[in-house]
């Protein structure tokens, strides 16, 4: 197994080596006219949560930084062309912060969000209602304040998706959530909110596409902490690749599940991933600790390929109200984490780390 995968990433690192290396590569033979390829790199993670205690221990005595629990994974986010998370609480200035159950958190988070690299925020969820609808629009108006995205809610009449040009690919992402905390506001502002509604993400992957070469979805849905993929999930997930989605990613349940490479029916290769997890909270819940960040690497040239994907395990670790998120390979090299943490590491990571190759027609390799 472990063979297998050092050999994968080795061709995953040969292929961003590349690309770093020369954004643009040509490949001239005697029988053929010169061609030109391009690569983006994505980073894509789950739920982004800040409960009451994280506020608290985040102030200093003058202003909020929520910047250290990200030392160890921020290089990861940083080196990625294009990163994208849930952001999973409201940032409402006319009311007081709070954590669970209804979010309100200083914009100082964006901003340490905006540092970390993020470009692109996912803000469609059950949370996107908690301080009504004044602090859906704030929320949005303050993600852009810092440089990044909104995806998924805003004005009434604006458009909730996002077009971003990387190395000359176009890629589209939008996001939808199975509703919000209050049912009634939920369906009252549906104009602000994308919902998961199949016609409505259909049309709208339809609309889209003639300006996009990739177009990744993030779908909030499924049973909180529950790993075990719903029966429904897989028809539902692959239901949206074959709508024209080239990535389709899962975030709700807090706890990271399965992934999988889709043949859609139109031959295209679709990376799936039915919960991301959580990025960063303070839950308590067994599994709760463990996300997933999705690294993409596409490539253009006369078409647009998903060269790799892959799935890494991160770890939240506590101590003394104090986070890190950090690789789940790299938790196991803390010098306080005693036996019983490092098998439970051990046994996520080798659980959910996946990577398939599907543009280097190597076939698709997860833990065995």
């Amino acid at each position: 197994m472990f063979k297998n995968i050092f050999i994968l990433a080795a061709i995953i690192s040969s292929i961003i080596s590349q690309y770093n290396n020369n954004l643009t590569i040509s490949e001239t033979s005697a029988n053929a006219a010169p061609s030109t390829a391009t690569y983006a790199t994505i980073v894509a993670v789950g739920d982004i949560m800040f409960h009451e205690n994280q506020i608290t221990s985040a102030y200093d005595g003058k202003t909020y930084n929520f910047g250290l629990p990200f030392e160890y994974i921020k290089e990861e986010i940083q080196s990625s062309d294009l990163s994208i998370g849930n952001f999973e609480a409201t940032v409402n200035p006319n009311r007081k912060f709070s954590g669970y159950p209804q979010f309100n958190a200083p914009e100082q988070t964006l901003a340490s969000l905006k540092e970390l690299g993020f470009d692109v925020l996912v803000t469609s969820n059950n949370h996107s209602l908690d301080t009504g609808i004044e602090g859906l629009l704030t929320t949005v108006k303050c993600i852009r304040k810092f440089g990044m995205l909104p995806v998924g809610t805003g004005e009434k009449d604006m458009p909730k998706h996002v077009i971003q040009d990387i190395n000359g690919i176009k890629i589209g992402i939008l996001a939808y959530t199975y509703g919000t905390n209050n049912i009634l506001s939920g369906k009252k502002y549906a104009d602000y909110i994308n919902l998961i509604v199949g016609n409505k993400i259909k049309s709208e992957i339809e609309g889209i596409r003639k300006n996009c070469d990739f177009i990744i979805i993030y779908l909030h849905t499924g049973t909180e902490y529950i790993r075990t993929v719903e029966k429904s999930q897989p028809d539902f997930f692959k239901s949206i690749a074959d709508m024209g989605a080239d990535c389709v990613l899962g975030s709700h349940p807090h706890v990271a599940r399965d992934s999988e490479t889709y043949i859609a029916k139109d031959g295209r290769e679709v990376f799936i991933n039915y919960s991301l997890g959580n990025f960063i909270s303070n839950m308590d819940k067994r599994y709760t600790d463990v996300g997933l960040m999705i690294k993409l690497v596409i490539k253009k040239d006369a078409s647009t390929t998903l060269c790799s994907a892959e799935a890494i395990p991160l770890y939240r670790y506590r101590v003394d109200n104090k986070i890190s998120v950090l690789k789940c390979e790299d938790a196991l090299n803390l010098p306080d984490i005693n036996n019983i943490n490092k098998e439970y590491i051990n046994q996520v990571n080798h659980e959910l780390y996946y990577i398939s190759i599907p543009a280097q027609k190597e076939g698709t390799v997860a833990n065995e």
